[in-house]
């Protein structure tokens, strides 16, 4: 194979030499400690496309709420924001973390919000939706991710992604319009389903990469992620029961492989949240509610 370069300077004409003369004088400045120069990676289409999908999943979360913005504190709001001490001097480090022990980190939040901010709502409803857009895009990156695992269960060729690109934009498009998350986005005490949303799914991504992968970033992240998930909202503890869901439906692998994950990893997981989830139950009914166990049950529909 030849490689045709035009030289500059008029009646010049063509010169033709072969390109492993070029690798030939690329070794020649590697053995001389001359530096390369670095390979430009090139995005393929399909992520170029997925970029685009996601961005415009999240354009529409932002179109749809941003006449949240001028929401002035309601309802809780008094309690949380306006008649929160904490919240007003960041560097009580304690009195931030402990004026609300188990959603610690939705109070830091407020306290980084009253620094920036103040006591206008503006600032902190445009915390709420700049988290609904993460979260949108999350999904959008978890759907195309599960639609992938997918694919390959079904054909252990190499994917095209064309069908889960059109189910990722499906899916965030759906969760960044729902109605269902009116109350979440457009209210500030909503925010825990915000930061409990947003760290769930990133631990989610995480965990499920270690289970593929083997890496150990992914469970050390995944496992963070999941701690701060469960300090916003104690809902988050639903994530070991997710994952082993998401084994049994898209994970696949031999019986031996499988069952090396129930024993070292799922088990274990799904064994400390539950430990977690019956002393949280019994400070609730103990202390939160002075003993009046009959509480529990009053909203038990909404529970259920």
């Amino acid at each position: 194979m030849f490689r045709v370069v035009r030289l500059d300077g008029a009646g010049s004409g063509w010169l033709r030499y072969p390109p492993v003369a070029k690798r030939q004088r690329q070794r020649r400045k590697a053995k001389r400690g001359a530096p390369e120069k670095p390979t430009r990676v090139r995005w393929s289409a399909a992520r170029w496309n997925a970029v685009l999908l996601a961005a415009a999943a999240a354009a529409l979360a932002a179109l749809v709420y941003a006449n949240t913005l001028n929401n002035p504190f309601v309802y809780d709001d008094r309690m949380t924001v306006l008649g929160n001490p904490s919240i007003r001097d960041l560097h009580q480090v304690s009195a931030v973390l402990l004026y609300d022990v188990f959603r610690p980190v939705v109070n830091i939040s407020y306290a980084i919000d009253y620094r920036l901010w103040g006591l206008d709502p503006f600032g902190f409803h445009v915390t709420n939706l700049l988290l609904h857009v993460l979260n949108v895009v999350l999904v959008f990156v978890l759907a195309l991710r599960l639609g992938g695992d997918r694919e390959r269960r079904d054909d252990p060729r190499p994917p095209d992604g064309g069908s889960s690109l059109i189910l990722a934009w499906a899916t965030a498009s759906l969760f960044a319009v729902h109605p269902l998350l009116t109350e979440a986005v457009g209210y500030v005490s909503g925010r825990s389903e915000l930061l409990c949303t947003a760290f769930l799914l990133t631990a989610f991504l995480g965990l499920r990469r270690w289970l593929l992968e083997g890496r150990g970033w992914g469970l050390v992240g995944g496992l963070v992620c999941f701690v701060l998930a469960v300090a916003s909202k104690e809902t988050a503890a639903m994530l070991p029961f997710m994952l082993v869901v998401y084994d049994w439906l898209l994970l696949g692998g031999h019986g031996d492989n499988r069952k090396r994950r129930n024993v070292l990893f799922h088990l274990p997981f799904v064994g400390v949240v539950v430990v977690a989830a019956a002393v949280r139950i019994a400070v609730y009914a103990g202390v939160e509610q002075g003993g009046r166990v009959q509480d529990l049950w009053h909203n038990r529909l909404v529970e259920v």
